[in-house]
């Protein structure tokens, strides 16, 4: 897809209804080349899909397979279940690297604002963090333009907030 033709659809208004998607936003949103730009076109994402188109454009291919088969367990978990599952299998998979930190960072500033709430996920994951350290590599995420990687990292931060609130 040319240039000229994503910033097209960048400036275009969000569909009402999942059937009202346009294919080339569909395919677009589903390769990593646009965000979403409303709670419709986020539900309609094949993780999965998304998943291998993102992990092929960062140069990941030999984990592909792997990542991509674990994400297809996840299908049937609902949206969130699915973020964080994700975001979990990502982790597992980056604790085994030694580029680690730039892998994260190309997830972490991907065109895609899913790619992106993975990232955040993936961090969620991280039970070596303390609150604190946790907090400042997620303020990225809370700061980010897009409404729905802001709400993922909230979501992300929850349940570590609660459990400090407990003490």
């Amino acid at each position: 897809m040319h240039t000229v033709e994503l910033e097209r659809l960048k400036a275009r208004k969000g569909a009402r209804k999942r059937s009202e998607i346009p294919n080339d936003v569909l395919w677009a949103l589903n390769h990593g080349k646009i965000e979403t730009v409303n709670l419709v076109e986020w539900l309609a994402i094949d993780l999965p899909f998304l998943l291998r188109n993102s992990l092929t454009e960062i140069g990941w291919e030999e984990k592909i397979d792997n990542l991509y088969d674990q994400s297809l367990k996840l299908q049937d978990q609902g949206i969130t279940k699915g973020l964080k599952g994700i975001g979990k299998i990502l982790f597992n998979a980056l604790e085994e690297e030694e580029n680690r930190t730039d892998i994260f960072e190309t997830l972490a500033n991907h065109t895609s604002d899913m790619v992106r709430a993975w990232a955040a996920f993936s961090i969620a994951a991280d039970q070596t963090f303390s609150l604190p350290e946790r907090l400042e590599i997620m303020r990225r995420f809370a700061a980010d333009g897009s409404f729905s990687v802001r709400e993922c990292a909230w979501d992300a931060l929850r349940s570590y907030l609660v459990e400090d609130l407990a003490y």
